[in-house]
C-alpha cells in the first residue's frame, strides 16, 4: 500500500514541479530539499525541511482531506510558515490572509507569495487575547509556539475578532489553524467563529490551557455550529480535526 502511495506522490510531483528530478532524487537519498520550483513560476524556499512540510499539504492533504477550498472564497492561514498551505489555497480561493510571526519564516512567506496578488501576507499571531508576548523559536521552524514557554522573539497576537475586524472580514470560508496551542485560544473567541464556514487544525494537548484536550475543542466546535467533524492523524497529543457548518 505504502508503495502505491509513493508512486502516486511521485506522479503529482511530476505534475506539479518543476524541478521534480532533483527533489525526488534528494527525497530518496535523504536529504533535505530547500527550495521547490512549481510549474506556474513560483519558487518555494525555506531553511527548514521544506519537502515533509509540502508533501503533507499538498500530497497527503493534512488540511484538505475532509474539506475542500471554496472556489472564490475568503481563506485564512493562522501559522502559515513559509507559505505552503496558502500557495495551496490561492488555487481557488479570492484571497488568502497568511499570518506568521516569526520574522525568519515570515521573510520567507514574502519571498514566496511575492507573485500571488491573491496572498497577503501579515506578521501576525492570532491567540486568545490581544497584545505582546514572546515566541519561542529555539525549537524547528514549523513548531514555534507561544506556549512552551522558551526564549525567542516579541511579537504581536490579535484575536480572530480583531483580525476580522481589521481586515472586514464577515465570513470566513475556510480558517486553517497550525499554531502550535493557541488554537485553544482561537476557537474559544466564539464570535469570529460564528463568522467561520470550514475549519482545518492541528491539535497540540501537550500546549492545552487548564488541562484541556482536542475533545474540548471537538465540543466548542459542535457547541458553535458545525454539524461535520472530523478526527484524524493522531499520534500520541497531537492530530488533526476538520469541522463544517
Amino acid at each position: 500500500m505504502k508503495i502505491f502511495r509513493r508512486i502516486g506522490i511521485a506522479t503529482r510531483a511530476v505534475w506539479d514541479l518543476q524541478n521534480w528530478q532533483e527533489v525526488l532524487s534528494g527525497v530518496t537519498r535523504g536529504e533535505s530539499v530547500p527550495v521547490i520550483r512549481l510549474r506556474d513560476g513560483t519558487i518555494i524556499h525555506a531553511a527548514h525541511a521544506l519537502w515533509p512540510h509540502f508533501s503533507e499539504t499538498w500530497y497527503h492533504r493534512a488540511y484538505t482531506r475532509h474539506l475542500s477550498i471554496p472556489r472564490g472564497g475568503v481563506v485564512v492561514d493562522v501559522g502559515a510558515n513559509v507559505g505552503v498551505f496558502s500557495l495551496l489555497a490561492a488555487r481557488k480561493a479570492r484571497v488568502v490572509y497568511a499570518l506568521e510571526p516569526a520574522s525568519d519564516n515570515f521573510r520567507q512567506l514574502t519571498r514566496n507569495v511575492t507573485t500571488h496578488q491573491r496572498i497577503h501576507p501579515l506578521q501576525l499571531a492570532c491567540g486568545a487575547t490581544d497584545g505582546r508576548a514572546v515566541l519561542d523559536t529555539t525549537a524547528d521552524p514549523v513548531s514555534y509556539s507561544l506556549y512552551t514557554g522558551g526564549g525567542g522573539e516579541d511579537v504581536e497576537v490579535v484575536t480572530l475578532s480583531t483580525l476580522f475586524r481589521r481586515l472586514r472580514i464577515d465570513r470566513c470560508d475556510f480558517l486553517k489553524l497550525d499554531c502550535e496551542g493557541s488554537e485553544f485560544g482561537i476557537i474559544g473567541d466564539t464570535g469570529a467563529m460564528k463568522r467561520v464556514e470550514r475549519v482545518a487544525l492541528e491539535y497540540h494537548d501537550r500546549l492545552a490551557p487548564q488541562r484541556a484536550s482536542h475533545t474540548d475543542l471537538i465540543s466548542m466546535l459542535r457547541t458553535l455550529g458545525f454539524t461535520r467533524v472530523f478526527q484524524y492523524g493522531m499520534r500520541e497529543t497531537q492530530g488533526m480535526i476538520a469541522a463544517s457548518r
